[in-house]
């Protein structure tokens, strides 16, 4: 918009109780200042307040679900996004009307009169809160119609409830999607859309997770459309999120006793089968390497190296300094498991020290991205249980390292990774922005003129990347024959599942974008993980999961 007036939104809700996670997407929009609620529109059919987890049909008939539920609540305690909350206090200076419509509860429908009185508020958009789907004149009474969430990999599925069958199934990942809706599921056009790694034994710890993910879409959306204007907003739309196709899979359906039974058992079993296995073996992370002039990639030619069974060694960064290679590493015992940054050499051989630490915190630590600068060596470690990008400075080679400055602060941060590109210094970096959610799904990106700037500037497609198949970080950016390669997590179907070489097509203050170049997963049947990638001089360094005896 030429004027830069704010948005004028319409918020459609049956009551001004409203879950949790609803209530955190109004609370940033009215943070933001690009957007203002202008108008509540309460319906009785919006079933806002509805229990949001299952339609199924009566006590009996889904039984096992609500056993199976129960049973959850047990055993896991999310943070819950379903908590009703009253929204009233945020809108205290939008105009409220009240509908009451001939259906009663029973259907979202709206009176001439009533799509008329919307209209005089000249809306740009209504957002609708609840799973009840809307035809009719209301999805043209804002300019830019109504928008909605939809909790599912497609606009055209109604699973319910979402993230269940996602987890009895195995599916590696939960997609949920920010739409404008149309008159049917076909006619949707996404907004918004991002995937996040489905948990391999919970529903209920599923489902909180990409609740608490999707709560920025919204106010991520308007704030590129008030920025950027109408056209522009749109064709970036158009460029970046998929058509409401039609799914290949059958819908998920109701989870009654019959067909839950044998998922459900098959779960179960699996579940069990797992714990058993887990007392005679357990995953650890360890290291492995390649030697060779030309970097390799064959992961199943790289030479093990076991940490003691009490540890794990993982995220390998490395040095090579007068014929001797400095491996830097996440070292955490099991108990307590807390990582510290370790160091250890290797010969060009492939002959390798005893790790010492050398940067211990209160805090866990992990990743130490290293960086050569101005003939000094500095670490940008992972502290994210700290709420920090912290800086340190090696005086003495290898083993004394001097904390410097945080480059960023009040943040959960993961995974820093510099590059420097066209005279700017570029960070990329895994954060969460809402309480609950993962910090394996969306990569963000930050510019300054020095790498140990204080002053970051994001970028304005933040997140550069909202899927957990590419999203984390995985070792430093490289250079090969011209191209720009950014390794990354590929975290699909667990934590550091798999690893993806992801070219660098375009790289500037306005745009960016990346192309998958290459995908790695397990390679053998003990290798269950692998999620870090370098390599300096002759050395190749990977860490991978590896299923040992106890």
């Amino acid at each position: 918009m030429k004027d830069k007036q704010v948005l004028k939104i319409g918020l459609l809700i049956d009551s001004f109780q409203i879950p949790a996670w609803a209530y955190r997407v109004v609370e940033k929009i009215c943070q933001g200042g690009y957007a203002q609620f202008a108008l509540v529109i309460l319906h009785p059919a919006a079933k806002t307040s509805d229990n949001w987890g299952i339609k199924a049909p009566g006590n009996f008939g889904s039984l096992l679900y609500r056993m199976f539920e129960k049973f959850e609540d047990q055993r896991y305690n999310p943070l819950n996004p379903f908590t009703l909350t009253d929204v009233k206090p945020l809108l205290t200076r939008a105009t409220v009307i009240t509908l009451n419509p001939p259906g009663g509860k029973s259907a979202l429908t709206f009176r001439e009169e009533e799509i008329e009185q919307i209209r005089r508020h000249q809306l740009d958009l209504i957002f609708k809160v609840g799973p009840v789907p809307l035809t009719g004149e209301i999805l043209r009474a804002a300019r830019y119609g109504v928008w909605a969430y939809h909790h599912s990999a497609n606009p055209a599925d109604n699973a319910e409830p979402f993230g269940f069958w996602e987890v009895l199934e195995q599916h590696p990942t939960t997609g949920a999607q920010l739409l404008i809706l149309g008159e049917q599921a076909m006619q949707h056009r996404v907004i918004y859309h991002s995937d996040s790694s489905t948990n391999e034994y919970s529903f209920k710890r599923n489902r909180s997770l990409h609740y608490w993910k999707s709560v920025s879409f919204l106010s991520r959306r308007l704030k590129e459309l008030h920025q950027l204007g109408e056209e522009p907003f749109f064709a970036m739309i158009d460029q970046l999120s998929p058509s409401a196709a039609p799914n290949s899979r059958k819908p998920f359906p109701v989870p009654t006793n019959r067909r839950l039974l044998l998922p459900l058992a098959r779960h179960m079993l699996r579940q069990g089968f797992d714990k058993l296995s887990k007392r005679k073996h357990f995953h650890q992370w360890i290291l492995l390497y390649h030697l060779g002039e030309s970097p390799s990639r064959d992961f199943r030619a790289y030479r093990k190296m076991l940490p003691p069974k009490d540890r794990l060694w993982a995220d390998p960064f490395v040095l090579h300094r007068d014929g001797t290679y400095y491996i830097f590493i996440e070292e955490a015992l099991y108990n307590p498991k807390k990582g510290v940054i370790s160091v250890m050499t290797m010969d060009e051989q492939g002959n390798y020290g005893t790790p010492q630490t050398i940067i211990e915190r209160p805090y866990h630590m992990s990743y130490p991205y290293l960086i050569h600068w101005e003939g000094e060596d500095y670490m940008i470690p992972e502290t994210s249980q700290n709420k920090t990008i912290e800086l340190y400075k090696c005086v003495e080679f290898p083993h004394k390292w001097e904390f410097q400055y945080n480059l960023m602060e009040g943040v959960k941060a993961v995974d820093t990774t510099l590059f420097s590109h066209d005279g700017k210094w570029w960070m990329f970096v895994n954060i969460t922005e809402n309480e609950g959610a993962s910090t394996w799904d969306e990569l963000f990106l930050f510019y300054a003129d020095h790498p140990f700037s204080r002053n970051w500037t994001p970028h304005p497609q933040n997140p550069i990347v909202s899927d957990t198949k590419s999203a984390r970080p995985a070792g430093k950016i490289f250079l090969q024959d011209g191209q720009i390669y950014r390794p990354s997590q590929n975290c699909s179907r667990r934590y550091g599942y798999g690893l993806k070489i992801n070219r660098i097509v375009e790289l500037n203050e306005q745009r960016y974008r990346e192309e998958e170049s290459a995908s790695y997963e397990p390679w053998e049947a003990r290798i269950k993980g692998v999620h870090t990638y370098n390599r300096e001089h002759h050395l190749t360094l990977i860490d991978a999961v590896y299923w040992r005896e106890r």
